[in-house]
């Protein structure tokens, strides 16, 4: 088991070996040196049954190479599973592919479609295996040789083999889906300006681990680490004035090139749970650094502005070249992307449908030829969070003459909301708290025939608290006591006959049917604080009340019918 021992060594400081998946890349710069690989990625996901994945390892080759495999043999290793150790191989099979790698410059037709232009596809490999046990250091890996001889920032690189591979360890957790890197790696950037490289991963498991990017040296033979040529090293792999930047919390890596040439990166994206690593992954990729006669590059200057609870303005400094842009978001952390396009080349997109108080993450890139489409790589990824926000559509259901139901729209992602609440005109609030996410409180001990007015605000996290803004006060008014019972008079609180109300709310007047049975009826309008503003008779079951000298607000619709009255609210605008 030398081989595990050398990866030991190399990650021994971390403590226990993690996850890690090495992604090496042959790229023939020139057709000369034409090899056959160019990237490679292995991963995996759990089922949902004890020990049982679906490994896929992603193979990219050039096109002007060799073909690629007609299937992988992966090699499985683990030596701490309780006193047991394993060593086997398992086969996967090709189930996807090839699928053409679209360049960053588009030139003409490619290798990879009968063309002399330079060109690169994937090709996926698969199979849903059961590990034989719960090990800490499980190592999957995939050899092959070898590297581009051109390759300028490592010693001797045509001698070297290429490993890729991944670990596991399933023994301090009991499932873990591996992380998977989120842009396919284009091995073809142009010197003609700067550019970043999204070297960021996504994991998929609920909730999220949390994850760490590092740049790391590229490994060979064995496991062993390469030489760097003089003047190179993990953080600065490229010539680049100013220095290479890089974002351990993002991913993103950015380079201001100054030298034509083949140089190989590598990066390491680990993830824990709980303060234990349980996965990581590793990149190692060669970048071709070339003049490009088309400048198809991604926008720059990213800025979130405009950010509510629901809607953010997403701005840039727009491109040459470009037609229009397409811009991607999703909640931080998640898998799956929104996609938006602009309808012109215009600087910004506003997007509409966020949850209150949660973070986005988000990047745009540039179409700059439509016959045949040629897209920029992405931007780099930017975050927002969005403000937290009082719920939606405050109003009042189940009035009495003692209580009241008061509703909203609960947000999703919302912990709890505070109402408050007072008779009109009072200075002292009452506060009630909901004892969740719900989307009402029911309010009682109210006083008879009065108007009162309230309002609700969100509660969107515990620690440290954060709460919305208050909402606008609503008014309502309670029911008047009920009456004294007259023998031959129904109560007047048990609404015996319908009533239906238009429009809603009313403007210039309102119109009034009901199944009364007894005509005619005897109709008076009050507001919340009593006043009478319509009182009229009708020989009808229908009728309409004209509302246009009315000021705006909550008015309640008294109908009487013989010994039976029935009454309703409604809001005049």
């Amino acid at each position: 088991m030398i081989f595990l021992q050398k990866l030991k060594y190399k990650v021994g400081a971390a403590g226990r070996p993690f996850a890690l998946l090495l992604l090496l890349i042959c790229h023939p710069f020139e057709k000369a040196f034409a090899t056959h690989s160019v990237a490679a990625d292995i991963t995996y996901t759990y089922l949902g049954t004890q020990n049982n994945y679906r490994f896929e390892v992603h193979y990219y080759r050039d096109c002007s190479g060799i073909p690629a495999p007609t299937s992988i043999a992966l090699t499985m290793q683990a030596q701490n599973c309780n006193g047991n150790a394993w060593n086997y191989t398992i086969t996967l099979a090709l189930t996807s592919g090839p699928s053409v790698i679209p360049p960053v410059c588009y030139l003409g037709p490619s290798t990879c479609n009968g063309g002399s232009i330079w060109g690169v596809e994937e090709y996926v490999y698969s199979l849903d295996h059961n590990l034989p046990g719960n090990c800490s250091d499980w190592v999957f890996s995939y050899a092959i040789c070898c590297r581009n001889n051109s390759i300028l920032n490592i010693v001797s690189p045509g001698s070297q083999t290429q490993y890729f591979y991944s670990t596991l360890n399933n023994m301090d957790v009991s499932h873990n889906s591996g992380l998977q890197f989120n842009e396919s790696p284009v091995p073809f950037r142009c010197t003609n300006g700067p550019f970043c490289i999204d070297l960021s991963a996504t994991d998929s498991d609920v909730p999220s681990d949390s994850i760490v990017y590092d740049l790391v040296t590229p490994l060979g033979s064995n496991g062993a680490p390469l030489a760097w040529a003089g003047g190179f090293s993990a953080s600065q792999p490229i010539p680049s004035s100013p220095a290479m930047t890089f974002n351990p919390q993002t991913g993103q890596a950015c380079i201001w090139p100054t030298m034509q040439g083949q140089y190989v990166l590598a990066v390491r994206a680990t993830e824990y749970r709980n303060g234990v690593e349980v996965g990581s992954v590793h990149r190692d990729m060669q970048i071709n650094m070339v003049p490009c006669p088309c400048m198809c590059l991604p926008p720059v200057g990213l800025l979130a502005t405009n950010i509510s609870g629901t809607t953010a303005k997403l701005k840039w400094t727009k491109a040459i070249s470009a037609l229009f842009y397409e811009v991607r978001f999703r909640v931080q952390g998640t898998t799956a992307w929104t996609v938006k396009k602009t309808a012109q080349n215009s600087g910004s997109k506003t997007i509409s449908g966020l949850l209150p108080y949660t973070t986005y993450e988000w990047k745009v890139r540039t179409l700059c030829a439509v016959n045949p489409k040629v897209w920029s790589g992405w931007s780099p990824k930017e975050l927002f969070t969005t403000k937290c926000v009082p719920p939606l559509n405050p109003h009042e259901t189940d009035v009495t003459s003692s209580g009241a139901k008061l509703k909203w729209t609960k947000w999703s992602n919302a912990v709890s909301y505070e109402v408050r609440y007072r008779e009109l005109g009072a200075t002292t609030w009452i506060v009630k708290k909901t004892a969740q996410n719900h989307g009402a409180k029911i309010i009682s001990g109210l006083s008879a025939s009065t108007a009162y007015e309230w309002k609700v605000r969100t509660r969107c996290a515990i620690s440290p608290k954060i709460w919305s803004g208050w909402s606008p006060k609503i008014q309502f008014m309670t029911l008047p006591p009920a009456p004294v019972r007259i023998p031959g008079m129904t109560d007047p609180g048990s609404s015996p006959f319908s009533v239906s109300i238009s429009p809603v709310p009313a403007i210039q007047y309102l119109d009034a049917r009901t199944n009364a049975a007894v005509l005619p009826l005897y109709i008076t309008v009050r507001d919340l604080l009593g006043r009478t503003w319509s009182s009229l008779g009708s020989m009808s079951d229908g009728f309409r009340l004209e509302t246009g000298s009315m000021p705006a607000g909550v008015y309640f619709l008294e109908i009487r019918s013989g010994t039976q009255v029935a009454r309703t609210r409604f809001v005049k605008k």
